[in-house]
């Protein structure tokens, strides 16, 4: 069976709009970042999600989890200057539901991890999520 040209494209946007929902990774967001036109497409992941981080409605909710935490900002920021890398870590073999586990992640990383994750499910067709802490 052949597929057609606008078919092919068809099953491609399929795949990608399937690809995040299979894998959880750092690029997954930061690609449906640049799809939904939230940033520009910067010069690799890293920097990709250093613009999400950037937006005001990040900010907003990172703001409000520092706050329900009881951390000090400031120490959430430092990590999430490396976010690419502390998604990378986690990002082979999940094809279910993501989570973020307190035994891995200690409580600053989550707190920015658990905002770009929040922000990320006000966006269409969110991917799943939660936050484990006990395990």
């Amino acid at each position: 069976m052949q597929l057609s040209m606008s078919e092919g494209q068809s099953v491609c946007k399929i795949i990608g709009y399937l690809k995040p929902l299979l894998t959880f990774n750092s690029e997954s967001i930061a690609q449906r970042a640049i799809d939904q036109g939230k940033i520009t497409k910067g010069s690799g992941v890293q920097d990709n999600l250093n613009q999400i981080i950037q937006l005001k409605e990040f900010k907003k909710i990172l703001h409000r989890e520092v706050k329900a935490r009881g951390l000090n900002e400031e120490d959430v920021w430092r990590n999430l200057g490396i976010v690419y890398g502390i998604l990378s870590r986690y990002a082979h073999g999940n094809n279910r539901h993501i989570v973020l586990w307190g035994r891995y992640h200690p409580e600053n990383e989550r707190a920015g991890l658990v905002a770009l994750m929040k922000l990320q499910a006000r966006w269409p067709s969110p991917l799943g999520w939660r936050e484990e802490i006990y395990h």
